[in-house]
């Protein structure tokens, strides 16, 4: 290669030579005009023979580079008009200046040009294309059939919007097809259980129980039937179900129809059947999807039952739960908690007890009934409270100093807790609204007892759970269980005033969510030595407290004729309990079937307290806005928002809630 470079480099361009011979002719003619002219020709002769070839040579290059250039704009022209695929130029603001047939034919129109592409196929967003995109790609649905549209955009001018689109369109219906019917065609794992299956039985004639089961399970074979599912009983009261996920839409769009008809079943039984429904969906396998229904189940039946829950890779997903839940009528449960409880304190090394953020005086009731009820035991036990009401804080005014090294502080708390400490969680199942969450990762064993309806956000870890959505409040659930772990209690008087003030406050003086145990319970307390009249006493307000809630009554207003709705603002250190006592207030207008407070707490933080007579679940609205409790009473804490936003909020969730009611 370099050799070549070398004799390239020596090879002299044509008019050097020319005039090298014009030297040479002019030398000449001093010694001889005849040979100088013959050369002056020779030279002339071939100057003019290198000008004719070269403009030859010239005018068959740029036929060839121009005969090049048109074959290439015929192939590139030809590969465009014949492309596989339809293809479309468009400028920035959606103008067709070019299509191929495949495009006209995709469209079924014939003139296109000079028209906005949006004319045809609204379904394409020419907003979401710039300027400075390197590629383009999205998928859309047009007329029944779906396309994956992509392409690229080159600039065609100086302007500003010389820029031209090249989409090509490819047509991926049947892929979607196959892909749709496998979604739909997946099977979907569903357990259905009675919820009131023993007390139905016991309360329907011995002669009409063969027809209430038979019509049950009618029922329920008309429910599956419809999805061309399979059902299978597996206990007296529980079923398995298994149908394909297209029917699950039916299912969903209307609200699960099953829950209300069930209820109609009236063949001498005096109280309606009601089902809960967990069904998996989403899961990689079919075993996943089961593990999935049971979870949902456990879900449902943890909110009271009669209504249904889907379980899927991702939440929680709550359709009905209209009703009350029913009170059980058996105390099974509780004396064999109690007799588990036991077990747990013998072998504890320490134990803590512990409720929720700004504890109220079921907590407090919950607490020291355990605190008793441990040490009648022989062992000592501890309570975590740091953040409470001013009704706790009459509470504590009034313990005398026995209770002094009892309660503690979180910070100590965690000193406090190993492995082997045991750890009672009670009037709240989630986690992040303990008193101090990381007892929870440190020890192995915990307990929980709570009785507010189930939320998505559960203590899984828990060792023992004592969690009945029927039950007025924690304190009844702790009456029954401490009746059982030993033969003698030993409450003294104040603890059984504790216990039975969050009965008290929980129930609203007994009128919401009370059953015959939360009387009986009561009854127990009162043989312990309640004095009703201190209990009530702790439930009185000062007049600034007085006065602000009912400016908050005041300012309320009526939301689709039975909501009341109110917003204020903190600008008091026990602003909680206003709140909660100024939703109970509003429940007193006339009209109005719930009662919403909205308040702005500091940093940004907006609670709501929610009040019902029974007819609108406002667990189930709360619950929407990242709250929870129960259908007559539930709250939320919402935080870096305002109570504006948080009005437009439930309103909307209202709204939502009406349609589906």
């Amino acid at each position: 290669m370099n050799h070549n470079k070398f004799f390239r480099s020596l090879t002299l361009n044509i008019r050097f030579y020319l005039w090298i011979i014009l030297l040479f002719s002019l030398a000449t003619f001093f010694f001889d005009y005849r040979v100088a002219l013959f050369e002056l020709l020779v030279c002339v002769g071939i100057g003019v023979y290198y000008l004719y070839t070269n403009r030859n040579r010239k005018a068959q290059i740029t036929e060839y580079v121009q005969g090049l250039s048109l074959h290439a704009d015929s192939a590139a022209s030809d590969t465009m008009e014949n492309f596989p695929l339809p293809v479309v130029a468009v400028l920035l603001d959606g103008t067709i200046t070019w299509y191929n047939q495949l495009f006209s034919n995709m469209l079924g129109q014939k003139e296109l040009f000079e028209v906005p592409i949006t004319d045809f196929v609204p379904e394409l967003d020419m907003g979401a294309f710039h300027k400075d995109d390197t590629k383009i790609s999205c998928d859309l649905e047009h007329n029944g059939r779906y396309y994956h549209v992509f392409g690229n955009i080159a600039r065609v001018s100086d302007a500003d919007d010389g820029f031209l689109l090249m989409l090509y369109w490819d047509d991926r219906t049947g892929y979607e097809t196959i892909k749709q019917r496998y979604y739909k065609e997946k099977f979907v794992s569903c357990v259905i259980v009675i919820d009131n299956y023993d007390d139905l039985m016991q309360d329907t004639p011995n002669a009409d129980r063969p027809r209430l089961t038979a019509l049950l399970e009618e029922k329920l074979a008309e429910f599956v039937a419809g999805s061309n599912g399979i059902l299978r009983r597996y206990e007296k009261d529980r079923f398995f179900c298994y149908f394909e996920k297209q029917y699950l839409d039916q299912y969903v769009k209307h609200n699960f129809e099953i829950l209300e008809s069930i209820k109609e079943i009236s063949v001498g039984n005096k109280i309606p059947p009601t089902l809960s429904i967990g069904i998996g969906v989403g899961g990689d396998t079919m075993n996943q999807n089961d593990a999935f229904s049971f979870s949902a189940l456990d879900m449902a039946l943890g909110r009271g039952g009669d209504q249904a829950i889907i379980k899927d890779n991702e939440q929680y997903h709550f359709y009905g739960g209209k009703s009350k839940e029913m009170e059980k009528r058996t105390r099974v449960k509780a004396r064999v908690i109690a007799y588990a409880i036991r077990e747990l304190i013998t072998d504890a090394e320490n134990i803590i007890i512990m409720g929720h953020k700004h504890a109220d005086i079921d907590v407090l009731g919950a607490a020291l009934g355990l605190y008793r009820a441990i040490c009648n035991t022989g062992k000592s036990a501890r309570i975590l409270l740091e953040t409470y009401n001013q009704t706790v804080a009459r509470m504590l005014n009034r313990l005398d100093e026995s209770y002094d090294e009892v309660f503690i502080t979180a910070s100590y708390a965690r000193e406090l807790t190993h492995k082997n400490t045991l750890v009672f969680v009670v009037d709240t199942h989630r986690a992040s609204m303990v008193e101090e969450p990381a007892l929870l990762d440190i020890a192995e064993h915990i307990v929980l007892i709570d009785h507010h309806r189930r939320s998505a956000e559960f203590i899984e870890n828990a060792v023992i759970t004592y969690h009945e959505p029927y039950a007025s409040s924690a304190s009844e659930l702790i009456t029954e269980v401490i009746q059982y772990m030993d033969e003698r209690t030993d409450l003294k008087p104040i603890e059984a005033e504790a216990l039975y003030a969050g009965i008290y406050m929980d129930t609203k003086n007994f009128t919401f969510k009370t059953g015959v145990r939360t009387f009986e319970a009561a009854s127990y307390l009162r043989r312990e030595g309640v004095d009703t009249v201190s209990v009530k006493r702790l439930f009185q307000t000062d007049m600034h407290m007085l006065s602000r809630k009912l400016s908050i009554v005041k300012n309320a207003q009526i939301y689709k004729d039975e909501f009341a709705i109110s917003v204020c603002i903190k600008d008091d250190p026990d602003m909680q309990t206003i709140v909660a006592q100024a939703a109970d207030e509003l429940l007193g207008v006339t009209g109005i079937t719930a009662s919403f407070v909205i308040c702005g707490m500091e940093g940004g933080e907006v609670i709501i307290s929610g009040r019902s007579l029974g007819s609108v679940n406002v667990q189930v609205i709360l619950e929407k806005l990242g709250g929870g409790g129960h259908m007559t009473i539930a709250g939320a804490q919402l935080p870096d928002t305002t109570p504006e936003a948080v009005r437009k909020e439930l309103k909307a969730t209202i709204d939502d809630y009406l349609e589906t009611r």
